[in-house]
């Protein structure tokens, strides 16, 4: 009982302190720290998610957290959240048919489109491949704030354009 009766005054403190902090808060003031406690919520939430197993939906919030504390622009949550469907960009992150896109597509990619990807003559020779992923990894690592999409497609050019050549 006498615990109870602890709680209750320490919430009933919490809350006249929390009057007097809102009723001299801004409107911005507020605003950011809605979004920094939302964000750290959200990586709380996604640091469970992943304990528990459930590695795409806490990428995914935990995403959204990066993007409320500011550390992920928009459009790459978004981009990373699409890369977790396995849907190209052009289809508005829906996801694919087969549930199978992403093992397809890995298959897919020709030794035309690789040098592409890798920004690569045809005539480019293994050091001259691995030089080019080697460069864009550096750009492009997921660590460094891009999306897994990308490097994906690089190291997939790379596997079909050495894997090619045996």
């Amino acid at each position: 009982m006498l615990l109870q009766f602890i709680v209750f005054v320490m919430v009933m403190l919490l809350l006249l302190y929390g009057k007097s902090f809102f009723a001299g808060a801004t409107r911005s003031g507020l605003e950011k720290m809605g979004k920094s406690t939302g964000g750290v919520a959200a990586l709380v939430f996604a640091l469970v998610l992943f304990m528990r197993g459930h590695m795409e939906m806490a990428i995914a919030v935990g995403g959204f957290g990066l993007f409320l504390l500011g550390y992920l622009s928009n459009h790459k949550w978004a981009d990373m959240f699409r890369g977790l469907t396995g849907a190209p960009p052009e289809t508005g992150g829906e996801p694919p048919p087969s549930g199978q896109q992403s093992m397809a597509r890995r298959s897919a990619m020709s030794v035309d489109e690789a040098y592409d990807v890798l920004g690569l003559a045809k005539d480019a020779s293994r050091e001259d491949i691995a030089g080019a992923h080697r460069r864009l990894m550096k750009k492009l690592h997921p660590d460094l704030g891009e999306t897994s999409n990308l490097a994906v497609r690089v190291n997939e050019a790379r596997d079909v354009l050495l894997n090619g050549r045996g």
